[in-house]
């Protein structure tokens, strides 16, 4: 039921994306309508068929989506994948391809991924100029799961490397939010967040990252107040960067740190655990 709410969202979203079809594009909109109908009727397997005679006659975003969408209703996810990239290609604004890219980021997520749909997610974000509630929702459900699982150097290792999130935008640079626990008003870490720091050292020393600059960024919750927050956000970074150092030492010419208190949460709200997801190390290769 609710990936039907989302298609349905999709739909409804799609149909105010464009009013003009190119004459050779005639058939396939026809053909789109047939599938969104389909859809609409949770008749997946009749949608596919539509939507797939569809991007045949006409490449355009709206048909590789919905065709992505329609995909991923049936949980056929390697196709879903590469419809989602091909919507990514023939998007006409920065918008279509945040959408495109956090679909995408869908498809991981229901095979169980988490840090590497959660970097795309968070650039789509970003890029999007209003971000629907969907891609908030199912970034912030994935933030939640990932609170109480260990991060291993592999997810990180992947999350910075994702090509997803340069096909969003050519000039995003790699990033992942990692959760780190600080004691209440204090630069000291938590015990049980030192495991983190641990695998995020194995991971920024590893052959498998370009061995270039890194960028820690140290967020807070919103109470407080803002210079207050800002000072301590910087310091809790460096925090950080002293504690990856004393594990891995090469890594000292390459952190670089920075605060941004409240000034930039991931997610709004004012619950505790809203408060607990903004309170975080950013790591970002330069």
């Amino acid at each position: 039921m609710r990936n039907t709410m989302l298609w349905t969202i999709a739909v409804l979203s799609l149909a105010a994306t464009h009013s003009a079809y190119a004459g050779d594009c005639t058939a396939a909109h026809k053909l789109f309508e047939t599938g969104k109908q389909a859809g609409q009727r949770q008749q997946w397997a009749e949608a596919r068929r539509a939507l797939e005679k569809s991007v045949a006659e006409c490449n355009r975003f709206d048909n590789w989506y919905l065709l992505g969408q329609t995909q991923l209703q049936l949980e056929d996810y390697n196709a879903a994948s590469a419809s989602f990239e091909d919507a990514r290609r023939f998007a006409q604004s920065n918008d279509e391809k945040a959408l495109a890219g956090a679909r995408y980021a869908q498809v991981m997520a229901q095979q169980g991924k988490i840090d590497e749909p959660l970097a795309i997610l968070h650039q789509a974000r970003k890029a999007h100029t209003h971000p629907p509630a969907w891609m908030t929702e199912l970034a912030m459900s994935l933030d939640k799961k990932r609170v109480n699982q260990p991060v291993t150097v592999a997810q990180l290792t992947r999350a910075l490397t994702s090509r997803s999130v340069t096909l969003i935008s050519p000039n995003a640079k790699p990033s992942v939010n990692i959760t780190i626990n600080f004691k209440y008003n204090s630069t000291e870490v938590t015990e049980n967040s030192t495991a983190n720091i641990d695998v995020l050292a194995e991971a920024l020393a590893g052959d498998a990252l370009y061995k270039g600059p890194v960028q820690l960024t140290g967020h807070t919750d919103a109470r407080g107040e803002t210079q207050y927050n800002k000072t301590l956000s910087e310091q809790r970074a460096q925090t950080i960067a002293a504690a990856l150092i004393a594990r891995k030492p090469e890594l000292k010419s390459r952190l670089h740190i920075a605060g941004k208190g409240a000034s930039e949460p991931l997610y709004p709200g004012e619950s505790e655990d809203i408060f607990a997801l903004n309170r975080r190390i950013e790591v970002t290769l330069e």
